[in-house]
């Protein structure tokens, strides 16, 4: 088979390698893999065929078009067949100008229009979508100013249950923040690691912002349960193959200790995700458990997972079999998913300049 090349974005991120291992070893072609990211300090070089330094994507100042003009140079340049961007905002920006992509022959892996990604990827907007929907969702208050915060917590059972505030359009948990009256200090606590406050805290710490700068918030109930994220390759919003892992250590956003576990509601949640947005290639589904045992998605990525590459040691390599969908070509389909295969995420050191 003809060797291809693929660009990456956010190549800095820890989990990069595991993706590059995943498309340059797939078994069955040469794959070339260049990276962009905005640092270039945290490129590792030694593992890629090319890389180079990109704007911001969140700078106003240097962010589209600005951004994707430089991927499409980098793109002309290096002669790429397929872009895959890692961060939500970026595959938004490349969604809207996909045809200056097509127009130089480069596909790009994106699950939907940019109109369908920006609901995605807003928090506020999925939940509200998931109502009318009739599809099961943790219960929610949107925020928009001071006056209504105080409020919206008291709704969710404050005090006598914690509630989860977030921005609703936010990435890798940042500003994401628990508020419960159990804030002590506990020895070996394993709860979630988002900042911790109590409401006092919290009023206090809003009420220093202007109305006209309040960011919308999304508080929701604080979901008590096992964490779960779902890679998923679909076509035309039908699942082709999913693969829930079960987070036993990490973060709400990345997974240091993780279980494939092939729990049937959990794979009847993100079916009813991703058939609702008609998703193509990749989207990753983090989800939890609530009181009554039943998983609800509290954040949509559309694109592949932190652990992305953890899905190939369980027997279907998603990353590379989204590059031959994207080309064109034909995988394989009928995989069998490996249950429970176990992944520990650990450090390996990288080397320049010796």
């Amino acid at each position: 088979m003809r060797e291809i090349r693929v660009l990456i974005s956010a190549i800095g991120h820890s989990t990069s390698p595991g993706v590059i291992d995943a498309i340059k070893n797939n078994g069955e072609r040469e794959a070339k893999v260049i990276g962009v990211d905005m640092d270039p300090t945290v490129i590792i070089s030694s593992i890629l065929d090319g890389n180079y330094q990109v704007p911001s994507y969140s700078d106003p100042n240097t962010s589209d078009p600005y951004y994707i003009d430089s991927i499409l140079k980098i793109c002309k340049k290096d002669n790429i067949d397929v872009y895959y961007a890692q961060q939500e905002e970026e595959g938004i920006f490349s969604s809207k100008r996909k045809q200056e992509f097509e127009d130089i022959g480069v596909k790009v892996i994106r699950p939907a229009s940019h109109d369908v990604l920006e609901i995605s990827n807003n928090k506020r907007k999925f939940h509200e979508l998931f109502k009318k929907e009739g599809i099961p969702h943790s219960k929610f208050q949107i925020i928009n100013n001071f006056s209504e915060l105080e409020k919206a917590i008291y709704s969710l059972e404050y005090p006598e249950k914690s509630v989860f505030l977030k921005p609703t359009i936010s990435v890798g948990g940042r500003g994401a923040m628990l508020v419960s009256e159990n804030i002590g200090y506990k020895k070996n606590e394993r709860e979630e690691n988002s900042m911790k406050y109590n409401l006092k805290s919290v009023l206090e710490m809003f009420s220093k912002i202007n109305d006209d700068d309040f960011p919308e918030l999304i508080a929701m109930e604080y979901l008590t349960g096992e964490y779960y994220s779902v890679d998923v390759l679909s076509e035309n919003g039908n699942i082709i193959y999913a693969v829930p892992k079960k987070r036993i250590k990490g973060n709400a956003s990345n997974t240091i200790i993780g279980q494939v576990d092939l729990n049937h509601d959990v794979l009847e949640q993100a079916k009813k995700a991703c058939n609702i947005f008609n998703f193509n290639f990749l989207q990753n589904y983090e989800m939890k458990m609530n009181e009554d045992k039943q998983p609800m998605i509290y954040d949509i990525n559309p694109r592949g997972g932190a652990s992305l590459a953890f899905c190939k040691a369980a027997g279907v390599n998603l990353m590379y079999y989204a590059i031959k969908m994207a080309l064109g070509e034909e995988f394989p389909r009928g995989n069998k998913i490996r249950n429970n295969v176990k992944m520990i995420r650990g450090y390996h050191e990288y080397y320049e300049n010796i």
